[in-house]
């Protein structure tokens, strides 16, 4: 399959699919003002809302201008590769494993979940690319000094200010550093009825720049660089 372009704007994945899409598993569905995206080489009839958004209040909550959000009823069709050595993705079937990482993933409305080791505790996580920081409930940031702070929002709960702070993060032989923010407490709230204790939004691409989405085998693979091209 072609590739198309792929940009991270100040966290945020925006793809080419016919327009400017934000590239977001942790939304189950998928939304544009023009009623159509293309994804995976075909057209696809969309809503023009969803979870309370449409394109105009995405992009004014982004900052970028977009025509909609690309989501899991889309993402689950096929495997598709984020490559951000490259700015690119790709929807096609999976690549070979060598050189990467697996992480089983399971699916929940239709949104990637993983169990992480963070500070040595397995956690219940959503994986997100539509999250520019990633999350943690607050109770397990008790007593910890915050690195930073920011702005924020989450569909369907909104804007908010969240500290920052350093969490130990562990993916099978990879011992990382993940920043991450504290979920307020009604969207901690919300994400609990699923079991979710926290969100590794678009910080995953600091460490594993090409990430294979596999969502039919239930897995993703994390590469720290880009595959080979195929042979001619």
């Amino acid at each position: 399959m072609p590739e198309s372009r792929l940009e991270l704007v100040d966290g945020h994945l925006i793809a080419d699919a016919g327009g400017r899409f934000l590239l977001d598993t942790g939304s189950p569905v998928s939304f544009t003002t023009t009623g159509r995206a293309n994804w995976g080489g075909r057209d696809h009839d969309l809503p023009t809302s969803a979870l309370g958004l449409d394109a105009a209040e995405l992009s004014h909550l982004v900052g970028e201008p977009l025509d909609g959000l690309i989501g899991g009823d889309l993402l689950g069709i096929h495997p598709f590769t984020i490559d951000l050595e490259r700015s690119v993705y790709r929807v096609d079937e999976a690549g070979p494993d060598r050189g990467t990482t697996g992480l089983p993933i399971r699916l929940v409305l239709g949104v990637p979940l993983a169990t992480l080791e963070l500070d040595g505790a397995p956690t219940q996580t959503c994986i997100d690319t539509g999250a520019k920081l990633s999350y943690l409930e607050a109770s397990r940031l008790d007593g910890r000094e915050a690195v930073d702070e920011t702005d924020d929002f989450y569909p369907g709960y909104g804007t908010f200010r969240t500290p920052v702070y350093d969490i130990a993060l562990r993916i099978a032989d990879s011992e990382l550093t993940m920043r991450a923010g504290s979920l307020p407490e009604a969207l901690s709230g919300m994400l609990g009825m699923l079991d979710i204790t926290a969100i590794l939004g678009t910080g995953l691409f600091v460490h594993f720049p090409v990430v294979t989405f596999d969502y039919p085998a239930g897995r993703l693979m994390l590469g720290h660089g880009s595959p080979a091209p195929p042979a001619s």
